[in-house]
């Protein structure tokens, strides 16, 4: 769903809703069904259906309000050949999962929830529901490395320029040295450690590796934020 609608439509976000008891019950569900028991009922009045080509002919004509399309195996191989059958991870809940969402913001990921949100966008991770996101395993081609294509020498001077721009307290993530804290306000400047500022996805406010713990969640909501995190959010404004 998530990678192959958007190629076909142009869309920004895509939110599927869902319950187990309106499993089977939908408009597609009822469709296969009427063709079921037409075939049935044809069955039963001596047609004789020894092939697709002909089922789908006598049911064409017995449920003209019904397009038939069929596919071959080739296309459904085709598809199959899109997603990568190896290295696909299970996502730990899914039976408390009943809305899965996915924005261009964050292609790579589905934003799970345990009920439908209608506060929080799909851009970000909800404050109310969220049960974590899932990373979506995609074909794409290989990048061609840069060390692929490039002498040792060339290497190693690519090497400083990377070593240059990774400074302590993720100042390659900051414009500006006079910004602030979202949670402990301590100038980007000043900042001591070694762990990364984050940026949080609600308040859009700059956290330093200390207050993020040094999360690398795409999906990361401060303390403040994080309903489930009060008590630290409260014990780190009291500081």
């Amino acid at each position: 769903m998530a990678t192959e609608i958007p190629k076909l439509l142009d869309v920004e976000a895509i939110s599927w809703n869902y319950f187990e008891s309106g499993h089977g019950k939908g408009a597609v569900d009822g469709v296969g069904g009427c063709l079921k028991r037409t075939a049935d009922r044809l069955v039963a009045c001596q047609y004789d259906l020894q092939n697709l080509e002909l089922m789908v002919f006598h049911l064409t004509k017995a449920c003209p309000g019904m397009e038939i399309v069929v596919i071959s195996s080739s296309s459904i191989s085709e598809f199959d050949n899109k997603i990568p059958i190896s290295g696909i991870k299970t996502f730990v809940g899914t039976m408390k999962v009943h809305q899965a969402c996915w924005t261009t913001t964050n292609p790579d990921y589905l934003e799970l929830r345990r009920l439908s949100c209608t506060v929080c966008p799909e851009s970000v991770r909800c404050v109310h529901y969220s049960l974590g996101h899932y990373e979506i395993k995609q074909n794409r081609p290989k990048k061609v490395a840069y060390s692929d294509i490039s002498t040792d020498s060339e290497n190693e001077e690519e090497q400083m320029k990377l070593k240059t721009k990774s400074l302590k307290g993720g100042k390659k993530q900051r414009k500006e040295d006079n910004a602030k804290c979202g949670i402990c306000l301590t100038l980007y400047s000043k900042s001591k450690n070694n762990l990364e500022w984050i940026q949080c996805l609600n308040c859009q406010k700059w956290i330093c590796g200390m207050c993020n713990k040094g999360s690398k969640n795409a999906f990361f909501t401060c303390a403040i934020c994080d309903d489930s995190d009060d008590d630290y959010a409260l014990a780190t404004l009291l500081k």
